[in-house]
Order: C-alpha cells, then structure tokens, then sequence
C-alpha cells in the first residue's frame, strides 16, 4: 500500500468513527427522550407542545440521516480505489445505521403522538 492510499485508509477510519457517533448520538438521545417521557409534567409538555416537538423529531432525523448518508458517500469514495469489498460492507453498515437512526426518529415521533392523542382522549 502506498502513502496515498495509506492516508485514504486513515480518513476512511475516522470517517467512520464519526458516522458510528452520528448514530450512537441519535439513538441515545432518543433513548433520554423516552426515560423522560416517564416524568407526569413533561409527558404534559409534550402533550401541549407536539405541534412543535414533531417538526423538531423529522429535522432531527433528517439531519442526522443526512449527516450519516454524507459521510458514507466520502468514505466509500476513499476506499472503494483501494478495495471495493471493504467499500460495500461500508456500504451496507451504513444502511443499518441509517435505519437504526430512522426507527428511533420514528419511534419517537410515534410515542409523541400517542401522548398527544391520549392526553386529548382524557
């Protein structure tokens, strides 16, 4: 391996690195939201606020989405010169992670409007 593809590998693995985080970091704080969701007077926040919590959920996710789908689309241009099977397994990572950030968004958002619809209901 020369020094440029050397170079390449390194970019590619902290580009990786940092996607992993992107994910981690979505699925965490929605991990947080939902722990929290168990405290009465923010369930009623959410309740009363879901007009606004529920753009913030889409954006979020689609930032976070986009963020992940950029990056793989960079590191797959590094490494696919250097070994287009590493290129595709990335590839593939990178659409668990996308769907893992996707189900939490959604999850989210499904949770959300569920507290709205019964906290209308009551």
């Amino acid at each position: 391996m020369n020094e440029v593809d050397s170079l390449r590998t390194d970019y590619a693995k902290q580009l990786w690195t940092l996607s992993s985080a992107v994910a981690a970091f979505s699925v965490l704080q929605t991990i947080a939201y939902v722990y929290k969701l168990a405290d009465p007077s923010f369930r009623d926040q959410v309740s009363d606020g879901f007009a606004y919590i529920a753009p913030a959920i889409v954006v979020a996710t689609a930032i976070y989405c986009g963020a992940i789908f950029w990056i793989d689309r960079r590191q797959s241009g590094l490494l696919i010169s250097i070994d287009p099977q590493l290129s595709a397994v990335v590839n593939e990572v990178a659409k668990l992670k996308l769907a893992a950030v996707l189900i939490c968004g959604g999850g989210a958002l499904l949770v959300s409007a569920f507290i709205r619809y019964c906290s209308q209901a009551a």
